[in-house]
């Protein structure tokens, strides 16, 4: 087993080889629309070209159809292992092919495919001279506008030409491919040559672009003299708010983070429920709603680390868990979870519905090898969703106040709002509404990211500038949304006013 995928609809799907001892075989298993799984893809004889295996990365959209990349032997004439880009039986792009946008080329490889709910497919090609075979670089392709970025190119705001390794391998589309996401290698000679697009357009913050050895501000989240080092999982919606996840140039037991459209949320060394964030991020996914997922290692407080699987602020599913490998909805408790599997096999739908593999302890024995790989799905167990919006604006400290929700939205529960980077012993309040918005405030960086406003609750922070709110819910009914935002008086900024992220939520 290896890589997952979801869908718009409920649909889901993963990359999975068979052997009957001497034949393995390619194959993607899923649903369209959630049901029970079967095999929806496998290698086949498709005109004159013999597919031998698949990729792991690949995609599903809304009508079930997996986009892919496939090696495939040309039964016409002798070239073998052909490396294409397919949706279902269609060949999008092959090796050795004229590449449409790109007269006097051909393509060199067709890697990491992927495809938006409504039929997008996009991938990363290779690119050669058509008559020498010479290499021209990379690019990155779409079954709708062929060839978007390449080797070569030049970037408004970039400080040189995409190199020839111009196109990273972690691209991201938003769901109907409004808005993509992109890391892109440039020429410059120096070590600062990785760079982030959206749109095209390099993403910067208040210190200048997000890339490879670019500062990153303490609006941003970062420390002193920290700057943006490495790249890893990306996320983007079709309201343009992105994810990016990676390390920077600080301190290894504080560098890895997880950013929401420019800013540091999550870093190593933050304490979260049942430890501390250590490591590095093995896997995340945003949703069109800006749910978060991740899998990190949180200390286990015995001088150890344990994986866990986390959505939003809450962590769901541990290394050392039971969990129901049998698919009979009861968990076994002689099934343990031991690791957490695949290269970005995390994946999460509009439902925060997660998808993941797994190796899995069936025989209580410390040796790995005798634990079985299952496919897994896990809801968030509390039904209630709280999704970010907003950004937030800067203080007189430098950093930006960041807002939380912990708990399950629901009839006698208890929940808590926690407020950080606000300035030592401070006030202000936490604004309630009905929905989001962008409301910017006159004379500031600052917007309200509510309306309308419906009340508002004051708050103290303490010496750290924090605080936590507790709230005991009576009765609230299932689907009722509301909107959150917390504004702190801070006398040494424009109109005295910070703001943190927006929250909305919305009920069990």
């Amino acid at each position: 087993m290896s890589n997952t995928a979801v869908n718009g609809v409920g649909g889901y799907a993963a990359t999975i080889n068979t052997s009957d001892g001497g034949t393995t075989l390619s194959h993607v298993w899923g649903h369209a629309t959630g049901g029970s799984g079967s095999l929806l893809r496998t290698e086949a004889l498709i005109g004159t070209l013999q597919q031998t295996s698949f990729e792991s990365f690949f995609g599903i959209d809304d009508t079930g159809s997996v986009a892919y990349s496939a090696q495939a032997d040309d039964t016409s004439r002798s070239a073998t292992g052909l490396d294409g880009a397919w949706l279902d039986a269609t060949v999008l792009a092959n090796e050795d092919d004229p590449i449409p946008s790109l007269p006097g080329t051909v393509y060199r490889f067709n890697s990491r495919v992927g495809v938006t709910n409504n039929g997008i497919a996009y991938w990363v090609a290779g690119i050669n001279d058509a008559v020498s075979g010479a290499s021209l670089g990379n690019g990155l392709a779409t079954s709708a506008s062929g060839i978007l970025h390449k080797s070569g190119d030049l970037i408004a705001g970039l400080p040189a030409a995409l190199g020839a390794s111009a196109i990273d391998f972690d691209v991201r589309f938003s769901a109907l491919g409004g808005h993509y996401l992109v890391g892109v290698d440039t020429a410059a000679t120096s070590t600062a040559d990785f760079f982030v697009l959206r749109d095209g357009i390099p993403l910067t913050t208040s210190a200048g672009l997000i890339g490879e050895g670019q500062a990153v501000p303490t609006d941003a989240g970062g420390l002193a003299g920290e700057n943006w080092d490495n790249f890893d999982f990306f996320g983007i919606n079709e309201s343009g708010d992105y994810l990016i996840t990676g390390d920077t140039d600080g301190a290894t037991a504080s560098d890895e983070f997880i950013s929401f459209n420019g800013k540091i949320i999550y870093r190593e060394g933050d304490a979260v429920v049942g430890g501390t964030l250590e490591g590095s991020i093995e896997g995340a996914a945003m949703n069109e709603n800006c749910d978060i997922a991740c899998l990190w290692d949180i200390s286990d407080g015995s001088g150890g680390t344990i994986e866990v699987l986390m959505l939003n602020d809450k962590v769901l599913l541990r290394e050392g868990d039971a969990v129901d490998l049998d698919g009979d909805g009861a968990i076994e408790p002689t099934s343990i979870l031991a690791n957490f599997t695949g290269i970005s096999a995390l994946t999460m739908g509009p439902n925060r519905r997660l998808y993941f593999t797994a190796d899995i302890d069936i025989n209580g024995t410390s040796t790995s090898s005798d634990d079985v790989e299952g496919f897994f799905f896990l809801d968030d167990p509390c039904g209630s969703s709280v999704q970010r919006h907003g950004v937030g604006c800067v203080g007189s400290t430098g950093l930006v106040p960041d807002l939380r929700l912990t708990g399950c939205v629901a009839t006698g529960s208890t929940i808590d709002f926690s407020i950080r980077r606000g300035l030592s012993m401070g006030t202000g309040a936490l604004l309630f509404g009905l929905d989001k918005a962008v409301l910017p405030l006159p004379g500031t960086s600052c917007a309200l990211n509510l309306s309308p406003i419906l009340g508002q609750v004051v708050i103290g922070l303490d010496p750290s500038g924090s605080a936590v709110l507790s709230q005991a819910l009576g009765a609230v009914p299932s689907g009722a949304t509301f909107t959150v935002q917390a504004w702190l008086l801070d006398g040494g900024v424009p109109r005295s006013l910070t703001a943190s992220n927006g929250l909305r939520v919305i009920a069990e």
